[in-house]
């Protein structure tokens, strides 16, 4: 017969005097042993605070212990020996939706018990035998609860790390010969055997204590019934928000409606090489382009288009269509108005970094000022805000405070084609400078956006108006675009997409976070 090694399987857990200690994490590492192509869950002799009880607990009350203690574990009693004469004290069985786990059988002992008890060999055995007879997935697990336990040392040699082989077929050989377990010789089926004492999970504690880890695990939240309850309640929500009421709404998105120009030219130009041609427009100011191959290039029709690159030396100007582009070089008419929007938004004081646009705000920063911008209604926009230090390291309060950071209400703006229309996708992003100018990054800034991420005023319809001033400012100012160029003339400015359904979507709590708040870092630190 094969010695297994002496790692433990049933590691015992002893604590001191210390009331109400519940085994989890601190179990200590162990190895299970394993036989080819089998591998055990390791259980363990739990020992639940105080050993010594100066009231005892009569069998009855100790059960109804062991049920409070179970039910805080997510289970439910189904049978008790009492009234249905069952091999188990008592049978539990998960809560409906709360667990896949096998039934729980358990053995309640009021009392002090012995590892030598002859009666409790022998139940024991009597477990085994039924676990053996029964299909692998009616089987049960088996927990043990005992008042206290009698010479812990010895409970070691059968479930702690002194374990082996020969002291568990020697335990149960003091009732019967383990030659007759389940009728067939316990080499052939001793694999399984030892798997049913793997999965054997014995319990000291009186049950004073049993009661007051199951009122402690409900007090804390973490017992699986209060998970359970807690998960259902949200489930409920859930479908609740799901369901939307039945009243006329309109849906506004975050697509702004823009017609493009509907002429452009084609240039061939000298400069054959795309470095060339980018080299030697820089300090011009020519529409927004985009290079097609070596040597050629889109850009926006005008009447001046020619001059507008003449440092390029054209040799050919070819006007063509929205149409044409559209079959042709839909890419490369894609590039050529998101450099439009680019430029828009750069003759506006605004930088862009990585893909949010932000307005600096260096100059206002500097007089202790914000940045702000027009609103349809007459009213302003802060979209630069700077934030002093209002304390010192030791907690008084700075009278010439110093600049901390500067708050920026950044935005995204890119060029959409759908259904065959064409959007500015338009999208709030939060971004933080030092002074107005300079973005800061990395952990600095993503410590500084947590403070920001407060569902009690980045609420929808907040957002929504807070876009559609950027929207406005930016695209649709008649004021501004008075004194645009030729090129941005040719562009036509709309609403943002507007849906009339006929249902409402059920209000949500002033505490729910927006999904956006759970984009990666990286989305607002750069």
């Amino acid at each position: 017969m094969t010695r297994m090694s002496r790692t433990a399987l049933f590691p015992i857990l002893r604590y001191t005097e210390r009331p109400m200690v519940i085994c989890g994490g601190g179990r200590p590492a162990v190895e299970a042993y394993r036989y080819p192509a089998v591998e055990w869950e390791i259980m363990t002799v739990i020992r639940l605070g105080k050993t010594r009880e100066s009231k005892m607990f009569t069998a009855e009350q100790y059960k109804e212990a062991i049920r409070e203690y179970m039910e805080a574990m997510g289970y439910a009693q189904t049978t008790d020996s009492m009234y249905e004469g069952d091999l188990p004290d008592m049978v539990f069985v998960p809560l409906v939706g709360t667990s896949q786990a096998p039934p729980v059988w358990v053995e309640a002992k009021a009392g002090e018990v012995s590892i030598s008890d002859k009666d409790f060999v022998h139940e024991i055995h009597g477990h085994l035998n039924h676990w053996l007879r029964i299909r692998s997935e009616s089987r049960f697990h088996l927990k043990v609860f005992a008042r206290r336990l009698r010479a812990p040392t010895k409970w070691e040699a059968v479930f702690g790390d002194r374990m082996t082989e020969e002291n568990v077929l020697a335990w149960l050989g003091e009732v019967t010969d383990p030659q007759d377990l389940s009728g067939s010789p316990h080499e052939d089926r001793l694999e399984e055997i030892v798997s049913f004492f793997s999965e054997i999970e014995v319990v000291e504690g009186t049950g004073h204590k049993l009661i007051a880890v199951a009122n402690k695990k409900r007090s804390v939240g973490l017992s699986a019934l209060e998970i359970s309850r807690r998960a259902q309640e949200l489930w409920w929500e859930m479908r609740k928000r799901a369901r939307p009421i039945p009243q006329r709404s309109n849906i506004v998105g975050s697509l702004l409606k823009f017609h493009p120009p509907i002429a452009y030219a084609v240039l061939s130009v000298d400069a054959a090489q795309n470095d060339q041609i980018r080299e030697t427009l820089k300090g011009s100011r020519p529409p927004p382009y985009q290079i097609l191959s070596e040597g050629k290039l889109l850009t926006i029709w005008t009447e001046d288009v020619e001059t507008a690159f003449r440092v390029l030396n054209p040799t050919e100007v070819t006007k063509v269509d929205l149409s044409h582009l559209e079959r042709e070089s839909l890419d490369s008419l894609i590039g050529v108005l998101n450099s439009a929007i680019n430029r828009m938004i750069f003759g506006l004081g605004a930088r862009r970094h990585g893909k949010r646009y932000y307005f600096v705000a260096h100059r206002e920063v500097s007089r202790r000022k914000r940045r702000r911008i027009p609103t349809p209604s007459g009213r302003s926009l802060t979209v630069a805000k700077p934030v002093f230090v209002k304390e010192d390291a030791n907690g008084f309060v700075i009278m010439e405070r110093p600049l901390n950071f500067v708050f920026h209400l950044a935005f995204e703006a890119r060029c959409r084609r759908m259904w065959d229309e064409y959007f500015i996708g338009m999208r709030l992003r939060r971004l933080f400078t030092e002074d107005g100018l300079e973005v800061i990054e990395g952990e600095h800034a993503a410590r500084i956006d947590k403070h920001y991420r407060n569902p009690i005023y980045n609420r929808a319809d907040t957002q929504q108006a807070k876009l559609a001033h950027i929207a406005w400012w930016v695209f649709r100012c008649a004021d501004k675009r008075a004194h645009s160029t030729q090129w941005m003339n040719e562009f036509r400015f709309g609403d943002f997409l507007k849906l009339e359904v006929g249902w409402t979507p059920n209000s949500v709590d002033m505490e729910q976070k927006f999904l956006s708040d759970f984009d990666r870092v990286d989305t607002y630190v750069g």
